[in-house]
């Protein structure tokens, strides 16, 4: 053999290492993609905001059905129909009958040329009457006091209550005169009474008149715009009563009502006895 020196094994492995970090500089794509489309693939698509979503479809639907004007029908003519007028039901009072049970009521109520139609409901001590129009609510009033009188009693119907307002300014007058005033100049006054004032001590120029004003005749926009009456610059407030805890009735002594609706037996506010206090004849009051 010849005397050529053979070298130490190569390690295959430890150079591929090396190629492996000397090539690493090089692009990772591939040769058929370039980095700036695999960028662009990346990014997402912009929405054409002409093109509708199915959530703005839901959105829209909801806001046309709650419009009330959206997809109105029309008549012949085109134009679209007139709106039914709602009917309110009329609002009665109720009325309370002390002491008595459905079995006495239905035959003084029904059994009428012109029954007065209502519905019973039991409270403790009574039954309570309540109606669904005027009309039965009236004849019951009627019926409850001819040809027999049944003790009752009801409250104000709230489209009969009369307007309530203040008017200061003027001196102290007859509260009478005050109403014939003031029907002479077109108003249509129901009462006039005089306001005391709770401050006793102190002196007042002026005397302030509550005023009942039938409902409708007047509004206190309209009576503010009078800012003098006989020569005397005056002013229009709305009543506004202190509230008791409980109202009681002068009348009965009893609570829950006013004397104006009661049909009760009087008592006597001194004794308890079933007449008039001014014509109490007890010594000591109870």
């Amino acid at each position: 053999m010849g005397d050529s020196a053979v070298g130490p094994p190569v390690n295959l492995a430890k150079r591929s290492k090396k190629d492996g970090k000397q090539n690493s500089g090089a692009p990772k794509h591939p040769a058929n993609r370039s980095p700036s489309s695999s960028r662009t693939s990346k990014k997402k698509k912009k929405v054409d905001s002409t093109e509708a979503t199915p959530i703005d479809q839901l959105q829209q639907e909801k806001l046309l059905q709650s419009n009330k004007y959206h997809a109105l029908e029309d008549g012949a003519s085109g134009t679209p129909p007139a709106q039914k007028e709602i009917q309110r039901k009329e609002k009665c009072p109720p009325i309370y009958v002390p002491g008595k049970d459905p079995a006495f009521l239905r035959p003084l109520l029904f059994e009428r040329d012109e029954p007065a139609t209502c519905t019973f409901r039991l409270c403790s001590g009574g039954v309570k009457l309540n109606f669904e129009s005027k009309a039965c609510y009236h004849r019951a009033l009627k019926y409850l006091i001819e040809p027999e009188w049944v003790e009752h009693y009801t409250h104000d119907d709230p489209a009969t209550r009369p307007l309530k307002v203040v008017l200061r300014g003027l001196e102290d007058q007859d509260p009478q005169k005050l109403k014939e005033d003031l029907e002479e100049n077109g108003l249509q006054p129901l009462e006039v009474h005089k306001i005391t004032r709770r401050d006793t001590t102190r002196k007042y120029r002026d005397q302030p008149f509550l005023i009942h004003l039938e409902r409708g005749s007047a509004t206190l926009k309209e009576l503010q715009k009078v800012k003098t009456y006989d020569d005397c610059q005056i002013s229009w407030e709305r009543y506004r009563p202190v509230h008791r805890d409980v109202t009681q009735c002068m009348r009965c002594q009893r609570f829950g009502h006013g004397i104006k609706n009661c049909r009760m037996a009087r008592r006597c506010v001194d004794c308890g006895g079933y007449h008039q206090t001014e014509r109490c004849n007890a010594e000591q009051p109870k």
